[in-house]
């Protein structure tokens, strides 16, 4: 908790130290100022990271409910991202490929396993359409398979040999309303038969 304006040094120079310093550049920072939030110094400050403003004066409570709100908003950022850096680590490693496509089936990432599957390195067919790998005979097939069925068709592999391969995927769209897919594709190519 910091005023925007002390004698020794400013609240913006306060917040860029507290952000640059990798043990504590996380730390919630609270200015508390009887300045307007439209003056100078308090736009530095939060420009330069300060998380919240309190014009003073204040009520106890206002004080206690800002930090505490700044406090479980950190919290729950480090679960995030420590969910985030887990569901990262599961994707780049899992021997099954994670694809992510647009809605008109332009490739918008590709994980590592593309390579073992299909022997394209995942730069090399990300923006490009997925449809245009798949054997002509079974484009139609896979575009026609419902959400949440797994599929089987023929992809052309870097070398010019044909893999058999299954997917299944699932349509959401992001916080602007673009609809994307993710598939989940298996090379099965090897596997017998069930009789």
């Amino acid at each position: 908790i910091s005023d925007a304006v002390m004698p020794d040094m400013s609240g913006a120079e306060l917040c860029r130290r507290v952000r640059s310093h990798y043990k504590l550049k996380t730390t919630p920072i609270l200015l508390v100022s009887g300045l307007r939030e439209d003056s100078e110094p308090v736009l530095n400050s939060l420009q330069a990271g300060a998380d919240d403003y309190l014009k003073m004066p204040y009520e106890p409570m206002q004080l206690l409910s800002k930090s505490i709100r700044l406090g479980e908003r950190r919290r729950a950022e480090k679960s995030l991202g420590q969910m985030e850096i887990c569901f990262r680590l599961m994707i780049e490693n899992s021997a099954d490929r994670i694809t992510l496509l647009k809605e008109d089936s332009t490739t918008v990432y590709e994980s590592p396993a593309a390579e073992r599957q299909t022997g394209y390195r995942p730069g090399e067919l990300v923006g490009k359409n997925c449809l245009a790998l798949i054997h002509p005979d079974d484009r139609e097939r896979v575009m026609d398979a419902e959400i949440g069925a797994l599929v089987e068709y023929r992809h052309l592999h870097k070398d010019g040999s044909w893999r058999v391969l299954e997917s299944i995927g699932q349509r959401f769209s992001d916080e602007s309303g673009t609809m994307f897919a993710v598939l989940n594709t298996r090379d099965i190519t090897g596997r017998k038969p069930v009789n």
